[in-house]
């Protein structure tokens, strides 16, 4: 979410598939894809996506989503795979 003015105007959504990184975001240029999703950003005139089936994301910021391991179809879940401690190494 993020807001222009000061004042009891409401904070506006950030666009589909991004967030803020941080609190105190003042443009939608501060929006980042989200979680299971990917792109550059608005500061590059483009938005956000969500991951392609066989990839995945597991943390807020711009890039690509990540090939499921072992060149599967389908990792599931919001972040691609409901096991991604599997593909990062991860406990």
């Amino acid at each position: 979410m993020w807001k222009s003015l000061y004042g009891p105007q409401p904070c506006k959504l950030c666009p589909f598939c991004s967030t803020t990184v941080e609190p105190g975001a003042t443009s939608a240029k501060m929006c980042v894809a989200d979680i299971g999703c990917e792109g550059k950003g608005f500061g590059w005139g483009i938005g956000f996506t969500k991951c392609k089936t066989g990839s995945f994301k597991i943390s807020k910021g711009n890039g690509d989503c990540e090939p499921c391991k072992g060149g599967a179809t389908d990792c599931g879940g919001v972040y691609g795979n409901l096991d991604v401690g599997q593909h990062k190494g991860l406990p």
